[in-house]
């Protein structure tokens, strides 16, 4: 299963956005920003959402957008966003 990851790089290249423009909106480094995409970092829930939020998306839409599936852990995050 892709990660979640390339789906943030999927949107940032979308939008024509560099890494330093995302990860001065997410808080962190550029770097930080390119592990999250390569999936050696997991990105905050925080994160997340001003992901969404930015290129104007829903969270749970990041899951489904590269396989079309959940899995269990994914959707244990999608309740945790409902029920708050």
């Amino acid at each position: 299963m892709a990660t979640v990851g390339l789906v943030v790089r999927e949107l940032r290249k979308a939008n024509k956005e560099s890494l330093e423009a995302l990860g001065h909106a997410l808080g962190v480094a550029a770097s930080n920003v390119s592990r999250m995409e390569r999936g050696e970092q997991q990105p905050t829930e925080a994160q997340l959402l001003a992901v969404a939020t930015r290129y104007g998306v829903e969270v749970w839409e990041m899951f489904l957008r590269q396989t079309g599936e959940f899995e269990l852990s994914e959707i244990r995050l999608i309740s945790f966003w409902v029920l708050s």
